[in-house]
């Protein structure tokens, strides 16, 4: 790794060991979700799914924590897909997704709902199911509602997490 990665790795196991001494579950939780997004960036899906499910399993000390938590599943199942894990990728993408449209409404989450919307199109179309079609749907309507550069963002973020999952056997 370049040095620039090394120096964020230490950084983050710093951060995971100073948090673990505290006793702040959920300020370790979300700092173990964000080094597992670095690492599913940097094309290792195998520790980022590592890292999601160290993060849930201490969101269960901190119930309150629903928006992170459901940004951990929605992690977690890009991982998941990125591993070809298509059932897994699903519920967990699902679960996020309940979440995010229960009592929060469209406009609250919308890049997200819009980013797990794109998931379970391309989840779906992996499993051959005809659902694909309807989540491309509600994806091409939500991205006409989004920031061009941002809608441009998420559908680059999808090629690129599609790309990741074509690349692992």
């Amino acid at each position: 790794r370049k040095a620039g990665d090394r120096a964020v790795v230490t950084y983050f196991e710093q951060a995971i060991s100073i948090l673990e001494e505290t006793g702040d579950p959920a300020q370790l939780a979300i700092t173990l979700d964000k080094f597992s997004i670095y690492h599913l960036l940097h094309g290792d899906p195998i520790q980022a799914l590592d890292y999601t499910n160290r993060a849930l399993a201490l969101y269960a000390e901190v119930p309150e924590a629903g928006f992170f938590h459901a940004t951990t599943l929605y992690d977690q199942a890009r991982s998941l897909f990125a591993l070809r894990r298509w059932d897994k990728a699903l519920d967990s993408a699902m679960q996020a997704l309940s979440w995010f449209e229960a009592d929060h409404g469209e406009s609250s989450y919308r890049e997200r709902i819009t980013e797990i919307y794109g998931l379970l199109g391309a989840i779906y179309a992996h499993m051959n199911d005809n659902e694909s079609q309807k989540y491309a749907h509600l994806l091409r309507r939500q991205l006409v509602k989004l920031d061009p550069a941002v809608a441009s963002q998420l559908e680059d973020d999808l090629k690129q997490l599609i790309a990741l999952s074509e690349r692992i056997t």
